[in-house]
């Protein structure tokens, strides 16, 4: 098991039915000027490499389906994962978007 799998090991048990939600804002190979004194934000191979570990992990699910959960009691599945990125950066578009089809 790779060592970023490792970790999940001991809180797995606890979040077969509880929504997990990961929040990102940028993913980019190059340093921003307008967040590189705020933050450090992931490569596009250090993001991929997350995908993996989460895909093994979660299933993801969509902003309609947490939507759908809350307001009509829709059941999710079990190890639910919403990732939402804010911030607006061209690369969700560009980078991001793409990856998570």
């Amino acid at each position: 098991m790779p060592e970023t799998d490792a970790g999940f090991a001991s809180i797995r048990p606890h979040l077969r039915r509880r929504l997990t939600a990961l929040f990102g804002h940028r993913v980019a190979d190059d340093a921003s000027p307008f967040t590189a004194h705020v933050y450090r934000h992931p490569s596009v191979a250090e993001f991929a490499q997350a995908l993996e570990c989460l895909k093994r992990h979660f299933q993801f699910v969509t902003l309609a389906d947490v939507v759908a959960h809350f307001a009509n009691g829709r059941p999710l599945p079990d190890f639910p994962l919403f990732l939402s990125f804010d911030d607006g950066f061209r690369e969700m578009a560009e980078i991001v978007a793409p990856m998570l089809q």
